[in-house]
């Protein structure tokens, strides 16, 4: 016998939009600036310190990790968003929650977006990071010049990876060409990869630099694992805010985080209901 459809309650995208004021905007903006600034330090800083050629190899090797690291945390970053808190925290709930609930309950959207809104946040979480870097010492060693590419690296792809998020949900004709050609090449997240993550109830393929890490993460149900301890821990019900208590605990039962027959003390739902492939 079939399951019947799961039906998440979403909450409205016209009123998580709500939460951008001019304040966020003016906030983002100045992030923007500050970013790129302190990009340029660390670039001349680490040419003035280095061996260029001699130090090639090394340079790869950090462009590389750096670009894999950010795939990874930019992968928990988004599942921490999306299972995890309300847009009423202070701080995080009206930046980094309202944008990823924003972006389930209308996701063509995001193409919509211009150029500081969609990276002012990444471009703010990055400045004590960025600042911290370069108050560290460089002196030419192999591990400080890895260190330094390392960072350089990683800070300059979590800074894209909003955008290259955004580029995969606009339509292939819109993009420039070299953005195609490095779809095609996987360096950036591909069109295909993430629509996987936007099928309802938006709880794999999470990574959104390139998508590299999703396999990985998926196969050692690294995300499972960590629902499972909160909500052994805490008693919190893993998306719960996002997609309804209904369809939060018939996802859970379902992938083995919430035991069988598991009855919630409060039911959740949000403004708009939209039906779901059965979880059968």
């Amino acid at each position: 016998m079939n399951e019947s459809p799961v039906r998440i309650e979403q909450q409205d995208a016209d009123e998580l939009r709500a939460h951008y004021t001019w304040k966020k905007k003016a906030l983002e903006g100045g992030s923007v600036v500050v970013f790129t600034g302190l990009v340029a330090a660390m670039v001349v800083r680490l040419m003035q310190a280095t061996d260029l050629w001699a130090h090639g190899w090394l340079l790869l090797v950090a462009f590389l990790v750096g670009m894999i690291a950010a795939d990874f945390v930019s992968g928990f970053v988004h599942w921490l968003a999306d299972t995890w808190g309300t847009v009423e925290l202070p701080i995080l709930g009206p930046t980094l929650v309202k944008n990823f609930r924003e972006h389930h309950a209308a996701p063509r959207d995001l193409a919509k977006k211009g150029l500081i809104e969609t990276n002012g946040d990444n471009c703010m979480v990055l400045i004590p990071v960025q600042v911290g870097v370069l108050l560290m010492p460089i002196d030419g060693s192999a591990f400080w010049v890895l260190f330094h590419a390392f960072a350089l690296s990683f800070a300059f792809w979590i800074m894209l990876t909003n955008q290259i998020h955004k580029w995969a949900h606009m339509r292939r004709k819109d993009l420039w060409l070299p953005v195609r050609a490095l779809q095609r090449a996987r360096v950036f997240l591909t069109v295909s990869e993430h629509a996987k993550h936007h099928t309802v109830p938006f709880e794999s393929h999470y990574c959104i630099t390139n998508g590299w890490m999703n396999g990985p993460l998926q196969r050692v149900r690294f995300f499972r694992t960590l629902e499972r301890i909160i909500w052994r821990v805490s008693g919190m019900i893993p998306r719960e805010n996002d997609i309804g208590t209904h369809a939060a605990v018939a996802v859970a039962v379902k992938q083995g985080i919430l035991p069988e027959g598991f009855q919630p003390t409060r039911h959740i739902v949000g403004t708009q209901s939209t039906p779901t492939r059965s979880l059968s």
